[in-house]
Protein backbone atom coordinates (compact mmCIF):
# COMPACT_ATOMS: atom_id res chain seq x y z
CA UNK A 1 0.00 0.00 0.00
CA UNK A 2 1.33 3.49 -0.83
CA UNK A 3 1.96 5.80 2.12
CA UNK A 4 -1.08 7.75 3.37
CA UNK A 5 0.57 11.01 2.30
CA UNK A 6 0.90 10.01 -1.36
CA UNK A 7 -0.96 12.70 -3.30
CA UNK A 8 -3.39 11.28 -5.87
CA UNK A 9 -3.59 13.02 -9.21
CA UNK A 10 -0.05 14.36 -9.27
CA UNK A 11 0.87 17.12 -11.69
CA UNK A 12 1.39 14.78 -14.67
CA UNK A 13 -1.95 13.03 -14.15
CA UNK A 14 -3.73 16.32 -13.33
CA UNK A 15 -2.78 17.65 -16.76
CA UNK A 16 -5.16 15.14 -18.36
CA UNK A 17 -7.79 14.87 -15.62
CA UNK A 18 -10.43 16.93 -17.39
CA UNK A 19 -9.92 15.02 -20.62
CA UNK A 20 -10.26 11.68 -18.82
CA UNK A 21 -13.45 12.77 -17.06
CA UNK A 22 -14.92 14.89 -19.85
CA UNK A 23 -17.94 12.58 -19.76
CA UNK A 24 -18.77 13.50 -16.14
CA UNK A 25 -21.99 15.54 -15.82
CA UNK A 26 -21.12 18.25 -13.28
CA UNK A 27 -24.26 20.22 -14.14
CA UNK A 28 -26.50 17.29 -13.17
CA UNK A 29 -24.53 16.70 -9.97
CA UNK A 30 -24.86 20.36 -8.98
CA UNK A 31 -28.60 20.07 -9.70
CA UNK A 32 -28.57 17.17 -7.23
CA UNK A 33 -26.71 19.28 -4.66
CA UNK A 34 -29.33 22.00 -4.93
CA UNK A 35 -32.09 19.38 -4.60
CA UNK A 36 -30.41 18.18 -1.40
CA UNK A 37 -30.21 21.74 -0.07
CA UNK A 38 -33.92 22.22 -0.79
CA UNK A 39 -34.92 18.86 0.71
CA UNK A 40 -33.15 19.62 3.96
CA UNK A 41 -34.26 23.28 4.03
CA UNK A 42 -30.74 24.67 3.67
CA UNK A 43 -30.09 28.00 2.00
CA UNK A 44 -26.30 28.17 1.81
CA UNK A 45 -24.56 31.28 0.61
CA UNK A 46 -20.95 30.27 1.20
CA UNK A 47 -19.87 26.74 0.19
CA UNK A 48 -16.68 24.79 0.76
CA UNK A 49 -15.64 22.27 -1.89
CA UNK A 50 -13.40 19.90 0.06
CA UNK A 51 -11.10 18.22 -2.42
CA UNK A 52 -12.21 20.44 -5.30
CA UNK A 53 -9.78 19.04 -7.85
CA UNK A 54 -9.98 20.94 -11.13
CA UNK A 55 -13.09 22.77 -9.96
CA UNK A 56 -15.83 20.91 -11.81
CA UNK A 57 -18.40 21.33 -9.03
CA UNK A 58 -16.97 24.52 -7.53
CA UNK A 59 -17.03 26.49 -10.78
CA UNK A 60 -20.56 25.37 -11.63
CA UNK A 61 -21.76 26.35 -8.15
CA UNK A 62 -19.99 29.71 -8.37
CA UNK A 63 -21.68 30.30 -11.71
CA UNK A 64 -25.01 29.73 -9.95
CA UNK A 65 -24.32 32.56 -7.52
CA UNK A 66 -22.77 30.81 -4.53
CA UNK A 67 -19.56 32.02 -2.93
CA UNK A 68 -17.27 29.01 -3.21
CA UNK A 69 -13.89 28.21 -1.75
CA UNK A 70 -12.12 25.08 -2.95
CA UNK A 71 -9.50 23.20 -0.94
CA UNK A 72 -7.14 20.67 -2.52
CA UNK A 73 -3.61 19.45 -1.87
CA UNK A 74 -2.70 18.98 -5.55
CA UNK A 75 -1.04 22.02 -7.10
CA UNK A 76 -1.68 20.66 -10.58
CA UNK A 77 -5.40 20.25 -9.98
CA UNK A 78 -5.77 23.72 -8.44
CA UNK A 79 -3.84 25.27 -11.33
CA UNK A 80 -6.34 23.75 -13.75
CA UNK A 81 -9.23 25.00 -11.59
CA UNK A 82 -7.90 28.57 -11.71
CA UNK A 83 -7.60 28.48 -15.49
CA UNK A 84 -11.08 27.03 -15.96
CA UNK A 85 -12.66 29.59 -13.61
CA UNK A 86 -10.95 32.37 -15.57
CA UNK A 87 -12.25 31.00 -18.87
CA UNK A 88 -15.76 30.64 -17.40
CA UNK A 89 -15.64 34.20 -16.04
CA UNK A 90 -16.41 33.23 -12.44
CA UNK A 91 -14.58 33.72 -9.18
CA UNK A 92 -13.80 31.00 -6.67
CA UNK A 93 -11.45 31.11 -3.73
CA UNK A 94 -8.85 28.36 -3.44
CA UNK A 95 -6.60 27.03 -0.72
CA UNK A 96 -3.86 24.49 -1.26
CA UNK A 97 -3.97 22.36 1.84
CA UNK A 98 -4.51 18.86 3.15
CA UNK A 99 -8.08 18.14 4.24
CA UNK A 100 -6.72 16.75 7.51
CA UNK A 101 -5.27 20.10 8.56
CA UNK A 102 -6.83 22.98 6.58
CA UNK A 103 -8.45 26.01 8.18
CA UNK A 104 -10.64 28.75 6.68
CA UNK A 105 -10.75 32.42 7.62
CA UNK A 106 -14.56 32.41 7.47
CA UNK A 107 -17.09 29.69 8.24
CA UNK A 108 -19.16 28.19 5.45
CA UNK A 109 -22.85 27.25 5.34
CA UNK A 110 -22.32 23.97 3.49
CA UNK A 111 -19.56 21.66 2.38
CA UNK A 112 -19.53 19.38 -0.64
CA UNK A 113 -16.91 16.66 -1.05
CA UNK A 114 -17.66 14.82 -4.26
CA UNK A 115 -16.28 12.07 -6.48
CA UNK A 116 -15.15 9.87 -3.56
CA UNK A 117 -12.71 12.45 -2.18
CA UNK A 118 -13.11 11.11 1.35
CA UNK A 119 -12.30 7.59 0.17
CA UNK A 120 -8.74 8.82 -0.35
CA UNK A 121 -8.48 9.07 3.45
CA UNK A 122 -7.43 5.47 3.78
CA UNK A 123 -7.06 5.20 7.56
CA UNK A 124 -9.70 5.89 10.18
CA UNK A 125 -7.40 8.43 11.83
CA UNK A 126 -7.03 10.33 8.55
CA UNK A 127 -10.77 10.21 7.84
CA UNK A 128 -11.62 11.48 11.30
CA UNK A 129 -9.09 14.29 10.97
CA UNK A 130 -10.59 15.38 7.64
CA UNK A 131 -14.18 15.19 8.90
CA UNK A 132 -13.33 17.18 12.02
CA UNK A 133 -11.65 19.90 9.97
CA UNK A 134 -14.74 20.07 7.74
CA UNK A 135 -16.94 20.26 10.84
CA UNK A 136 -14.80 23.11 12.19
CA UNK A 137 -15.22 24.98 8.89
CA UNK A 138 -19.03 24.77 9.00
CA UNK A 139 -21.44 27.01 10.84
CA UNK A 140 -23.54 25.10 13.42
CA UNK A 141 -26.22 23.28 11.47
CA UNK A 142 -24.28 23.52 8.20
CA UNK A 143 -24.68 20.67 5.72
CA UNK A 144 -22.06 18.22 4.49
CA UNK A 145 -22.84 16.40 1.24
CA UNK A 146 -20.34 13.75 0.18
CA UNK A 147 -19.92 10.38 -1.47
CA UNK A 148 -17.57 7.44 -0.92
CA UNK A 149 -17.01 3.95 -2.28
CA UNK A 150 -19.76 1.60 -1.07
CA UNK A 151 -18.22 -1.48 0.50
CA UNK A 152 -21.30 -3.63 0.01
CA UNK A 153 -20.86 -3.35 -3.77
CA UNK A 154 -17.07 -3.65 -3.69
CA UNK A 155 -17.27 -6.90 -1.71
CA UNK A 156 -20.23 -8.31 -3.67
CA UNK A 157 -19.10 -7.64 -7.23
CA UNK A 158 -15.38 -7.20 -6.70
CA UNK A 159 -13.23 -4.60 -8.49
CA UNK A 160 -12.26 -5.56 -12.03
CA UNK A 161 -9.66 -4.28 -14.52
CA UNK A 162 -11.18 -1.58 -16.71
CA UNK A 163 -10.38 0.19 -19.95
CA UNK A 164 -11.79 3.66 -20.58
CA UNK A 165 -11.47 5.68 -23.77
CA UNK A 166 -12.51 9.30 -24.20
CA UNK A 167 -11.96 11.91 -26.90
CA UNK A 168 -12.36 15.68 -26.81
CA UNK A 169 -11.26 18.55 -29.05
CA UNK A 170 -8.88 16.43 -31.10
CA UNK A 171 -7.29 14.69 -28.10
CA UNK A 172 -7.91 11.11 -27.04
CA UNK A 173 -7.10 9.18 -23.87
CA UNK A 174 -7.01 5.52 -22.95
CA UNK A 175 -6.91 4.64 -19.25
CA UNK A 176 -6.11 1.09 -18.12
CA UNK A 177 -6.99 0.58 -14.44
CA UNK A 178 -5.89 -2.56 -12.63
CA UNK A 179 -7.26 -2.90 -9.07
CA UNK A 180 -5.94 -4.92 -6.13
CA UNK A 181 -8.38 -5.55 -3.30
CA UNK A 182 -7.18 -5.66 0.32
CA UNK A 183 -10.08 -6.84 2.48
CA UNK A 184 -8.14 -6.43 5.72
CA UNK A 185 -7.38 -2.75 5.11
CA UNK A 186 -10.71 -2.18 3.28
CA UNK A 187 -8.84 -0.61 0.38
CA UNK A 188 -8.44 -0.97 -3.34
CA UNK A 189 -5.10 -0.05 -4.88
CA UNK A 190 -5.57 1.01 -8.50
CA UNK A 191 -2.63 0.97 -10.88
CA UNK A 192 -3.50 3.51 -13.56
CA UNK A 193 -1.80 3.55 -16.95
CA UNK A 194 -2.89 6.54 -19.01
CA UNK A 195 -2.02 7.03 -22.66
CA UNK A 196 -2.93 10.34 -24.32
CA UNK A 197 -2.71 11.47 -27.93
CA UNK A 198 -2.85 15.26 -28.14
CA UNK A 199 -4.33 17.22 -31.08
CA UNK A 200 -0.88 17.36 -32.71
CA UNK A 201 -0.64 13.57 -32.63
CA UNK A 202 2.01 13.48 -29.91
CA UNK A 203 1.63 10.62 -27.46
CA UNK A 204 2.04 10.95 -23.68
CA UNK A 205 2.11 8.22 -21.05
CA UNK A 206 1.39 8.73 -17.34
CA UNK A 207 1.35 6.06 -14.65
CA UNK A 208 0.05 6.53 -11.14
CA UNK A 209 -1.01 4.23 -8.32
CA UNK A 210 -3.96 5.37 -6.21
CA UNK A 211 -5.42 3.77 -3.11
CA UNK A 212 -9.03 4.29 -2.07
CA UNK A 213 -10.93 3.02 0.92
CA UNK A 214 -14.44 1.61 0.84
CA UNK A 215 -16.98 1.85 3.65
CA UNK A 216 -20.06 -0.07 4.69
CA UNK A 217 -22.99 2.35 5.06
CA UNK A 218 -23.35 2.11 8.84
CA UNK A 219 -19.58 2.28 9.24
CA UNK A 220 -19.43 5.56 7.35
CA UNK A 221 -22.39 6.88 9.35
CA UNK A 222 -20.46 6.05 12.54
CA UNK A 223 -17.48 8.07 11.31
CA UNK A 224 -19.72 11.05 10.55
CA UNK A 225 -21.38 10.85 13.96
CA UNK A 226 -18.02 10.51 15.73
CA UNK A 227 -16.80 13.68 14.01
CA UNK A 228 -19.75 15.73 15.26
CA UNK A 229 -22.34 15.27 12.53
CA UNK A 230 -25.97 14.20 12.57
CA UNK A 231 -26.54 11.83 9.66
CA UNK A 232 -29.62 12.93 7.74
CA UNK A 233 -29.52 10.55 4.82
CA UNK A 234 -27.52 7.76 3.20
CA UNK A 235 -28.47 7.09 -0.40
CA UNK A 236 -27.50 5.31 -3.61
CA UNK A 237 -25.67 8.16 -5.32
CA UNK A 238 -26.95 9.89 -7.43
CA UNK A 239 -30.46 8.57 -6.71
CA UNK A 240 -31.49 10.76 -3.80
CA UNK A 241 -33.97 9.06 -1.50
CA UNK A 242 -33.06 5.50 -2.56
CA UNK A 243 -31.28 3.15 -0.17
CA UNK A 244 -27.91 1.83 -1.41
CA UNK A 245 -27.81 -1.77 -2.61
CA UNK A 246 -25.04 -4.25 -3.31
CA UNK A 247 -25.07 -3.03 -6.93
CA UNK A 248 -24.41 0.63 -6.06
CA UNK A 249 -20.70 1.41 -5.97
CA UNK A 250 -21.19 4.97 -4.72
CA UNK A 251 -22.66 5.77 -1.31
CA UNK A 252 -24.02 9.30 -0.92
CA UNK A 253 -24.36 10.96 2.47
CA UNK A 254 -25.99 14.10 3.85
CA UNK A 255 -25.09 15.20 7.36
CA UNK A 256 -25.62 18.26 9.54
CA UNK A 257 -22.91 19.75 11.78
CA UNK A 258 -23.99 19.56 15.40
CA UNK A 259 -23.05 22.57 17.52
CA UNK A 260 -19.76 22.13 19.32
CA UNK A 261 -20.23 22.03 23.08
CA UNK A 262 -17.58 23.69 25.18
CA UNK A 263 -17.11 23.23 28.92
CA UNK A 264 -18.06 26.19 31.09
CA UNK A 265 -15.20 28.29 32.41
Amino acid sequence: MPPADTIPYGDDFARYYDLLYSDKNYVAECDLLEAIFAKHKATPSRILDAGCGTGGHAIELADRGYTVVGVDRSKGMLSAAHEKAKQRGVQMGTLISDLRSFALDQAVDACVSMFAVLSFQITSVDLQAALRQIHAALVPGGLLVCDVWNGTAVLTEGPQPRLKRVALNGAAAWRFATPTLDVNEQTVEIAQHLMVTDPAGVQHVVEEAQTVRYFLPREFAFHLESAGFEVLELFAFPRLGEAPTTADWTLGAVARARPTTRPEA
